[in-house]
């Protein structure tokens, strides 16, 4: 039953971000983060949207190799659920239908994946 709790901490830590208290938001995406490492993301219904919320904190926090980490995390969750999707068409709409799974492809890009500009000078 553990593992499920990821969620409620998650939901938890958005929460307390939203209402800008930091302090409460990153203890909760700490303990989501403990328990989706310790049950390599399986149990938990949505981890991938528990990862998000986790780099959302920690990028807030300053704390930007584990967010970044978290949204790696996040962006292999989903990538590995579509290859189980065997209609393109469902997987496609998997990838870009699925507000959560868009949003975390969309961070992914413009944040890790994208190339560095070279500074003009």
């Amino acid at each position: 039953m553990r593992p499920q709790t990821s969620d409620n901490l998650a939901i938890l830590a958005a929460s307390y971000l939203a209402v800008d208290d930091l302090a409460q938001a990153l203890d909760h995406a700490v303990q989501a983060k403990t328990i989706l490492e310790e049950c390599g993301g399986e149990g938990p219904e949505f981890p991938q949207q528990d990862y998000f919320i986790i780099y959302q904190v920690l990028t807030t926090a300053g704390r930007s190799q584990e967010a970044e980490a978290a949204l790696q995390m996040a962006h292999q969750i989903v990538t590995a659920r579509a290859e189980k999707i065997k209609d393109p068409f469902l997987r496609q709409s998997f990838l870009e239908r699925v507000v959560a799974n868009r949003t975390i492809i969309d961070t992914f890009r413009a944040t890790i994946s994208a190339p560095t500009q070279p500074l003009v000078g």
